[in-house]
């Protein structure tokens, strides 16, 4: 008898409709910093989430 094959369930906002996977490369101490401030401010922001900010952000500031 053969089990039905469930559907993987989608992690994070890789199911979430609007959003695209990019990849960057960052500075290896940027990272650290970003994670352990995330760390130490104990609530459930992610990285990702960060970066979606910083980028909605900086279109909004004044060209220097």
């Amino acid at each position: 008898m053969l089990l039905p094959v469930k559907a993987p369930i989608p992690s994070g906002n890789r199911g979430t409709p609007g959003w695209k996977q990019k990849a960057v490369f960052l500075k290896e101490e940027s990272i650290d910093r970003a994670a352990a401030r995330l760390k130490q401010q104990g609530d459930k922001t992610d990285f990702p989430n960060v970066m979606q900010a910083l980028v909605e952000a900086w279109p909004q500031t004044p060209e220097t």
